[in-house]
């Protein structure tokens, strides 16, 4: 039959050596030791539950030490802070400067656009819709995942911009805003079918389209006139905007 070891039973069953004169003092024992050794980890409370060892106790070295470091690794993650700050700020700085570039190189092609159609004599009221159109995709107002004019046309007409501005239109003219919404798939086909040369300033006229086709082109004109770099436009009639 297996006999457990009594060593390994009671620590304090271990013979001490033997001694000589030669030998010098052994250091005095931890008295933490003790404390832990008098514990009876099989013991319980009052409703069964285990006592908690009380742990030993930290030396003042064990303290001093762990400050150290303590105050080793607070630096590390101050100076890894400041770091990454300063690569944030960097990399911040140069964004605003490669915005405010592209915006520039924008405004530039835009003005290039309304000078090349001027010359090209489409710098007419269809010209005018698909500038509009092509300054939305380029100034990111809506999205370059569709193509086409009319498709960004539907796309622009789901802004609040363009919401708020049709409101204003409907209401000036006394018109219903479901009706002049309906209108707005289908308007620059519309405007395909009509062609007028202008000398530098977009006309709408009256008699070219029904009133809910001249309230949202008079929208998309309107918006247009908040961005950078407008085109200059009238209205015939007493609902004219600018």
């Amino acid at each position: 039959m297996f006999q457990p070891d009594p060593l390994a039973v009671n620590p304090r069953s271990i013979p001490e050596p033997p001694s000589s004169p030669e030998d010098p003092p052994p250091p005095p024992r931890n008295p933490n030791l003790d404390s832990i050794a008098a514990v009876d980890v099989h013991a319980v409370g009052d409703h069964g539950q285990p006592y908690l060892m009380q742990a030993p106790r930290l030396t003042q070295p064990m303290l001093d030490h762990d400050a150290k470091w303590f105050e080793r690794y607070r630096n590390e993650v101050t100076d890894i802070e400041a770091q990454w700050y300063k690569h944030y700020h960097e990399k911040e700085q140069l964004i605003l400067e490669m915005s405010a570039e592209i915006a520039k190189l924008t405004r530039k092609a835009l003005d290039q656009e309304a000078k090349l159609m001027k010359l090209e004599g489409i710098l007419n009221l269809r010209g005018a819709v698909e500038r509009t159109i092509d300054q939305a995709r380029q100034t990111r107002k809506i999205s370059h995942a569709t193509s086409g004019v009319q498709a960004g046309l539907n796309q622009l007409a789901k802004t609040k911009e363009f919401q708020d501005v049709l409101a204003e239109q409907v209401k000036a003219r006394r018109l219903t805003r479901g009706d002049a919404t309906r209108c707005i798939p289908v308007v620059y086909h519309e405007l395909s079918k009509i062609v007028h040369g202008n000398s530098g300033v977009i006309i709408i006229r009256k008699g070219d389209h029904t009133p809910n086709e001249l309230a949202v082109l008079a929208t998309i004109l309107q918006v247009q006139s908040q961005w950078p770099d407008p085109l200059k436009w009238m209205e015939e009639g007493p609902a004219a905007a600018q």
